[in-house]
């Protein structure tokens, strides 16, 4: 192709004659003019200080538009020069790639993936292509891993198509005190039942090791895609440990969250024992215990009969993006529960979750506040925090619901 560059003198007429060119546009009709195509035969391509501009036979060139030659659209600016990389028009965004060619279908780009319509329109938000769902952000990239999207929650594999969610969960409770009731196993089994997952294991009343033997048996085949749901109700030390074991061994946060790293997938952590917020360095580490039962009892001497282990305990141990965390109580605080009812935060996670553990039936799920039919981790909290905190302050007391991460849509339990 012959080397030649733009020649000023004619600048004025050629601007004058392009200005009275259609300009082609590769979107709707309400936004294109006329298409005009030119052949080989009817044009040149023209390269000037390594930009290129396209000559029509009569010498004219398109400015300002789209022109579509041989069989492909090419963008060219105020000038004549051929675009490349990212442009705009009508508020819509088109990528030419570096020969000038408007890019179709998907296009790697700066280290994301972006899909382009068969218009050459960058695609946002849930599409299905070609069968499959992706994710595309309002920057047009593609998504992988967890995502909330309007009221739904879903995850994205590493190629970026939807993966379907499975779920399971499993129930423990060390009960062997009335401060623990078996009513709480009896809720969340309840609760966890009435939710479409694939297992669900009621498992109170074991040693360490039979817990942790049973955590590999339900979790060791969790994929990415899976959320696994764990409820502990039993007692909790002021150092976070979790005194769940019926062999009077006892987990600390550290080890807890450790094991749980090993499996694929998310964690939804629902622990319902005193100082449970240590494991999220949720509230005042400082606050003035009150005891988990109205019913008084020697905690200190049941307490001191579990051996834990050389394992260094520390606060914070599940501020992890796997894990999504309800706790009792703040880090500091013990939490309470009531004769016949229960633990007062697992009454109102079931509650809020669709089950009344007070007269064992199932009800609409009171956190669902704005009646989609999905309860968030968000909605569960909000609702749990205000009903504890008001039942337990009508006896002078304080016990505050804890959640990590905060003001998260991620969707826990479905109508």
């Amino acid at each position: 192709m012959k080397i030649l560059k733009k020649i000023s003198l004619s600048t004025v007429a050629l601007l004058s004659l392009a200005a009275s060119l259609p300009i082609n546009n590769p979107v709707s009709a309400q936004e294109s003019s006329t298409q005009t195509s030119y052949s080989k035969s009817s044009g040149s391509w023209i390269k000037s200080d390594s930009r290129w501009w396209y000559e029509h036979y009569d010498g004219s060139y398109t400015t300002n538009g789209w022109e579509k030659i041989n069989g492909t659209w090419y963008y060219f600016d105020s000038k004549g020069w051929m675009k490349t990389g990212w442009i705009k028009e009508y508020g819509k965004w088109y990528f030419l790639d570096d020969s000038g060619a408007m890019k179709t279908g998907w296009c790697w780009d700066s280290g994301s993936w972006y899909y382009l319509d068969t218009s050459g329109v960058m695609q946002t938000g849930l599409q299905t292509i070609e069968g499959e769902q992706y994710y595309l952000d309002t920057s047009g990239a593609m998504q992988t891993g967890w995502h909330n999207i309007g009221d739904d929650t879903y995850f994205f594999a590493n190629s970026g198509e939807s993966r379907n969610i499975n779920r399971r969960a499993l129930v423990l409770g060390e009960t062997s005190t009335p401060a623990v009731p078996i009513a709480d196993i009896n809720a969340m089994e309840k609760v966890f039942s009435n939710q479409n997952f694939s297992e669900v294991v009621r498992f109170p009343d074991r040693t360490k090791s039979e817990i942790i033997a049973k955590m590999q048996e339900l979790f060791e085949s969790s994929t990415e895609s899976d959320v696994n749901y764990l409820y502990f109700t039993c007692h909790g030390g002021r150092d976070g440990r979790i005194y769940i074991g019926s062999d009077k061994t006892a987990f600390s946060g550290w080890e807890l969250a450790s094991i749980l790293k090993q499996y694929k997938g998310k964690f939804v952590v629902m622990l319902d024992c005193c100082y449970s917020g240590t494991i999220i360095n949720a509230g005042k580490s400082d606050e003035k215990a009150v005891s988990k039962s109205e019913e008084r009892f020697d905690e200190q001497a049941f307490l001191a009969g579990f051996s834990t282990g050389d394992v260094a305990s520390k606060n914070g141990e599940m501020l992890d993006s796997k894990f999504l965390v309800l706790c009792a109580s703040w880090q500091g605080e013990e939490s309470y529960s009531t004769y016949g009812g229960g633990s007062l935060a697992t009454r109102y996670w079931a509650m809020g979750t669709g089950w009344n553990p007070l007269q064992n039936i199932k009800i609409s799920p009171v956190a669902d506040v704005n009646k989609n039919g999905r309860v968030t981790l968000d909605e569960l909290y909000q609702y749990s925090y205000s009903q504890v905190l008001e039942v337990i302050s009508r006896s002078n007391k304080q016990q505050h619901v804890s959640v990590y991460p905060e003001n998260s849509q991620f969707v826990l339990f479905q109508k």
